[in-house]
């Protein structure tokens, strides 16, 4: 996995294109002539409803082949890369009648990290260790991740499920990050707080994370870099320094302005 660890994630000339549906022509497809997002750096993409977001997103995790050109981490094929990908409906892996930590122990099993005889007890030692790990991490956030993950998932409210559920898979050390409005349903604060949680981690642990969001707020605050996706075509942004000349930018972008 070294040869992943500290990498760009790019995409050179990618096309994919959907089948069409009965009574169609021809199927939605999705063109990405230039990505890349280097270590350190949270990338978003925005775009209207049905631009191809979550297929981009799909591609950059390797869920779906590209019908053409290639995804790489540095200059490597996806294939055998460890990638954290968050998408919507996440807690709707949740069990209900395990707990957080369970889900936590079933994660890092999923990465490669042995969790001994007793899974649970294996798990909650890592996830302390993670959490102090963290540089900047706010103590509220570190404390309610651990005392909510002795619960069972059926026992938290559906936002505490939300949050919890993203920051777990967040902490599970990979490759490369790709979310799909992981924070869509948070409060504004929850959202915030996952936000910088994932800037945090990709300036510590040296890796690219790639998002998907609506809310041109949070983009213009924890951005790097961004891409917008127009009927299915990626292009990158130019965006401002400055916190309020970005968010005029986006929003015109959008079409809002």
């Amino acid at each position: 996995m070294a040869i992943y660890r500290h990498a760009p994630m790019k995409a050179d000339n990618v096309h994919f294109i959907y089948d069409p549906l009965p009574g169609q022509k021809g199927g939605f497809s999705i063109a990405c002539a230039e990505f890349s997002v280097s270590p350190e750096q949270v990338c978003f993409i925005i775009g209207k409803n049905g631009s191809g977001k979550s297929t981009l997103i799909k591609l950059l995790g390797g869920f779906s082949v590209p019908g053409k050109g290639k995804i790489t981490l540095n200059e490597k094929p996806l294939k055998n890369a460890h990638i954290r990908c968050l998408l919507v409906g996440v807690t709707d892996m949740l069990v209900g009648r395990l707990t957080v930590l369970d889900h936590f122990a079933l994660g890092l099993a999923l990465g490669g990290l042995s969790t001994g005889l007793f899974p649970r007890l294996s798990a909650a030692g890592h996830l302390r260790k993670r959490l102090g790990a963290i540089k900047g991490l706010p103590e509220d956030l570190r404390k309610e991740v651990l005392d909510l993950s002795i619960l069972a998932c059926s026992e938290l409210s559906s936002g505490q499920r939300q949050l919890v559920a993203a920051v777990l898979a967040i902490l599970v050390t990979a490759d490369a990050i790709v979310a799909d409005e992981t924070a869509a349903n948070l409060d504004a604060e929850n959202a915030r707080r996952l936000l910088k949680l994932l800037k945090m981690v990709a300036q510590q642990d040296k890796i690219p994370i790639v998002a998907v969001s609506h809310d041109l707020l949070l983009v213009a605050e924890f951005a790097d870099c961004a891409y917008i996706m127009e009927n299915g075509v990626a292009s990158r942004l130019d965006l401002p320094t400055e916190f309020e000349k970005r968010v005029s930018f986006l929003r015109g972008k959008m079409g809002f302005d």
